[in-house]
């Protein structure tokens, strides 16, 4: 919930950058409905999604779905 009771919605995951010589590593990220977008990438992007004022939407899981609509782009 944002200040003043208003719901806000964020979004948590995970991203493998193109692996370019080196070994890839996933990297978090947060992104955030604001009056536009925020996006944080990294530990700080942890912190915001570890919070124990957070509600889950209990979709489950849309790896497969956003892969899917990704791989129809190319």
């Amino acid at each position: 919930m944002a200040p003043g009771g208003k719901e806000q919605y964020l979004l948590c995951g995970q991203f493998l950058p193109a692996q370019q010589g080196g070994k890839a590593e996933w990297t978090p990220f947060a992104t955030i409905k604001t009056s536009g977008y925020e996006q944080w990438i990294g530990a700080q992007a942890v912190g915001f999604c570890q919070s124990s004022a957070l509600k889950w939407d209990q979709v489950g899981d849309l790896s497969s779905s956003l892969q899917s609509r990704l791989d129809s782009l190319r």
